[in-house]
């Protein structure tokens, strides 16, 4: 040991610091990442239902169509 106690230890406060603040913006891209990826899964479940829509409709239209 260098003979300084821990509270004398400042450089390894000042890491500890610079730690935490990576983690806060290593946590904050995270939930943003996951709000990114579950907006493009909302977006492409709400295509996926109006494009089934428009095939229900389009094949009830030939359907009715095609009758005498």
């Amino acid at each position: 040991m260098t003979g300084r106690s821990w509270y004398e230890d400042r450089d390894g406060d000042a890491d500890a610091e610079r730690v935490g603040e990576r983690a806060a913006r290593a946590e904050r891209f995270g939930w943003l990442a996951i709000a990114g990826v579950s907006g493009l899964l909302v977006v492409a479940v709400l295509a996926a239902v109006v494009l089934a829509v428009v095939a229900v409709v389009a094949g009830y239209l030939l359907l009715t169509a095609s009758r005498p």
